[in-house]
């Protein structure tokens, strides 16, 4: 038989960050010492750790120290050589991007710490800039996106339109971030692509132009044609991002933000069942369902399942809010699993409205005995407000619930949430006794 043990691996360096000086650190990010991989040459540094050399494991070391003094480091990566392996000059701009000290640091030292000023910021980006390497890119996007509020250079500001519109990563049908199989990007599923989203050079682009233009709205105009090209690019997970773009231009101009929005969503569903998309439909709606509205149609139709998961909660909700889409409501109501669970979805959440109540128990009544425990597995949402059981107006959806399926199920719900109630028990004795 065989075995196995997990523990942590570190940089040989971690033990002594704080004495290495800067002409030290020059020779370790130009030596020809340092490889790409370890080659399975690990010291033992306690039960559970090892430590070993490598330009990744240097290169984490480098943003750990950068975290702490990144005004010393921001002008010590001025120094590199141009060939410097960017995973450092990465790691730079990684430490650059804190403007709040981290919550690991010395208390001694968090008094005293101040970000990197935009001066250095610009200069790391000025030398670097030109490089349009994979690791270097993404470390630029995520740092103008986290300082999105400081006065940005228009020498800054291009170069992010730039990546936004011209940067080869992510390349088509491929992902950085990979699922536990060999699918491409139209074959994985929502969540996945999500993830990616922030971890592609034109996915993080996308963030940080939202971010900018939440903190200056004025700069519509200078990022629009930045956006129009994200929200056509060729790649789902890009789209997803542009997403957080488009949210921030429904405070600027909703009729572009929704045509955007449309035409972001119209090629491939799962963008719009991503959790950044999602809850602009509640936005758009109803001022614009003439828009929207084939989208959510689309969505409820999908032939993957949770596409059509979220279409179904979106029918419900339009159909309960405005009265919109009748007939795909009552097709959901006895469609595939998905379309049913996206049903009992939004009928129990919106059950403890006193407006939308009593059409919700109806939805409610109609899913407790569903021939398939995944849809009667949406009605614990129920008891996520504890005040259900002793309100009058829900008694008789009680006793139903209590002599179905879905309690048979799993009493557990319900029973936990009689257990927390307070004082007397009469309100509630006609469903105990049931």
């Amino acid at each position: 038989g065989g075995g196995g043990e997990g523990g942590w691996v570190g940089s040989t360096l971690n033990q002594n960050l704080e004495k290495i000086s800067d002409q030290a650190w020059l020779k370790i990010v130009t030596s020809k010492k340092v490889t790409e991989s370890d080659r399975g040459k690990f010291i033992q540094a306690g039960q559970d750790r090892v430590i070993t050399t490598s330009i990744p494991q240097f290169a984490l070391s480098l943003t750990q120290i950068t975290n702490r003094y990144p005004e010393r480091f921001g002008r010590l990566a001025l120094k590199f050589p141009h060939d410097v392996d960017p995973r450092y000059v990465s790691a730079i701009l990684e430490g650059l991007r804190k403007i709040e000290p981290d919550e690991k640091m010395p208390k001694s030292e968090k008094t005293t710490w101040q970000a990197g000023s935009i001066q250095i910021v610009e200069a790391v980006l000025e030398k670097y800039g030109a490089d349009s390497e994979q690791d270097t890119a993404l470390s630029f996007c995520q740092l103008v996106g986290e300082r999105a509020d400081e006065s940005w250079s228009d020498k800054s500001i291009s170069k992010l339109l730039h990546y936004a519109r011209n940067h080869p990563d992510p390349e088509p049908g491929k992902l950085n971030i990979h699922s536990d199989s060999d699918e491409n990007s139209d074959e994985v599923t929502v969540d996945v692509l999500f993830v990616n989203a922030a971890y592609c050079v034109r996915g993080a682009a996308a963030i940080a132009i939202s971010r900018l233009l939440w903190k200056h709205n004025d700069r519509l105009e200078q990022v629009r044609s930045s956006i129009e090209s994200l929200v056509s690019d060729p790649h789902p997970a890009v789209r997803m991002a542009a997403i957080e773009a488009i949210k921030v231009v429904f405070n600027i101009d909703k009729d572009l933000a929704v045509s955007w929005f449309c035409k972001a969503c119209r090629d491939d569903l799962r963008v719009a069942a991503s959790p950044r998309a999602f809850p602009l439909f509640n936005y758009i709606a109803p001022s614009h369902i003439d828009q929207v509205g084939p989208v959510i149609q689309h969505m409820a139709a999908s032939s993957l399942d949770e596409v059509a998961f979220m279409g179904a909660q979106q029918v419900t909700a339009r159909w309960l809010f405005d009265c919109f889409f009748e007939n795909e409501f009552a097709t959901c109501c006895q469609g595939i699993v998905p379309q049913r669970k996206g049903v009992a979805r939004v009928a129990t959440a919106l059950l403890h409205n006193k407006k939308y109540s009593p059409q919700c128990q109806q939805i409610l009544c109609k899913f407790m005995n569903d021939p398939d425990k995944e849809v009667r597995d949406e009605l614990r949402g129920m008891f996520r407000n504890q005040n259900l059981i002793i309100d009058t107006e829900c008694t008789a959806l009680i006793k139903a619930y209590i002599e179905s399926l879905a309690f048979a199920d799993d009493p557990n719900h319900f029973v936990l949430s009689l257990s927390d109630l307070t004082g007397s028990l009469i309100p509630v004795a006609e469903v105990v006794f049931t």
